[in-house]
């Protein structure tokens, strides 16, 4: 990691009363960062609206069987794909990868690959919601949400 902050947009899949959680390449960026500090920052923006959201969450890994539940219900085509993709590791050019996928869709005969070992998910935890609306004059309304113990203090911050 070079101490920039890292941003990546992920697909948010199971949504519960503690927790959501996404998959990923365990080796990725966002994976590798997740391994050195389990904190970790989502930004959910609506312009049209003029609102977002910002939550502060630790990461922790998801079971074995449940990556690979999610893993088995994605179509086989992106199953091939993570399968064949290294993320973040240099290729010589798009034909490689695509020889990749086509080799091994070729080989498998229609059936569905294993899960890859370094591919699964993550839950995020919440620790601090803000919720922010913009309003006239830059007097905007910002919530905060902060977690202690099982219970969620709330305050209004200064915009």
């Amino acid at each position: 990691m070079d101490g920039f902050p890292q941003s990546r947009i992920v697909l948010l899949k199971d949504l519960n009363e503690k927790d959501v959680s996404f998959f990923t390449d365990y080796f990725s960026q966002k994976g590798k960062a997740i391994d050195i500090s389990p904190k970790v920052g989502l930004h959910l923006f609506w312009p049209e609206m003029d609102r977002q959201i910002r939550i502060s969450v630790y990461a922790e890994k998801t079971t074995k069987k449940q990556s690979e539940e999610y893993f088995k219900s994605r179509p086989i085509p992106s199953q091939i794909a993570a399968s064949v993709s290294n993320q973040n590791e240099e290729i010589p050019d798009r034909d490689f990868l695509k020889n990749k996928f086509y080799d091994l869709q070729n080989q498998l005969n229609g059936e569905a690959p294993e899960k890859p070992e370094n591919w699964g998910g993550y839950f995020v935890k919440p620790l601090k919601i803000e919720f922010w609306q913009g309003r006239e004059n830059r007097l905007h309304d910002r919530i905060l949400y902060e977690k202690e113990g099982n219970n969620w203090k709330i305050k209004r911050l200064s915009p």
